[in-house]
């Protein structure tokens, strides 16, 4: 879903839900009198330049990046482009290029965009609970 702004597309996911599982409006705002209207479906929408709390962590777990990888994923998704995330981090772009070539060989990705539409489909996915540190 484009944006005004120009800035990265909205994701939207739309979720069909069971019968079971789809609720009565009523339920949901306290009896308003939707006619018994039922919720038919769960929409998630997924900014991708909105660097998500814990990113660095999760990125960590699905697929073994580092700290500094990661970080180059949330640079990724906030827009910039590998020139500026060199000259953010006072880098050489062939350091970046070269943290990204990893970042794809971890991801089992080789374009930028392949690795950003994994990356948004990941986010989409509810956190696993979390595992008691050692």
């Amino acid at each position: 879903m484009s944006r005004p702004s120009g800035r990265a597309p909205y994701l939207l996911s739309v979720l069909p839900l069971s019968p079971e599982a789809a609720g009565p409006f009523d339920d949901a705002d306290g009896g308003g009198g939707c006619g018994g209207a039922r919720i038919r479906a769960a929409v998630y929408i997924v900014d991708p330049a909105a660097v998500a709390p814990g990113l660095g962590r999760r990125l960590s777990a699905l697929f073994g990046l580092t700290a500094v990888e990661a970080g180059l994923v949330g640079d990724l998704l906030a827009d910039l482009t590998p020139a500026e995330i060199g000259e953010r981090r006072g880098v050489a772009i062939s350091t970046v290029r070269s943290q990204l070539r990893s970042v794809f060989a971890k991801t089992g990705t080789t374009r930028q965009s392949e690795l950003m539409n994994l990356v948004n489909r990941c986010l989409m996915l509810p956190e696993g609970p979390r595992l008691p540190e050692r």
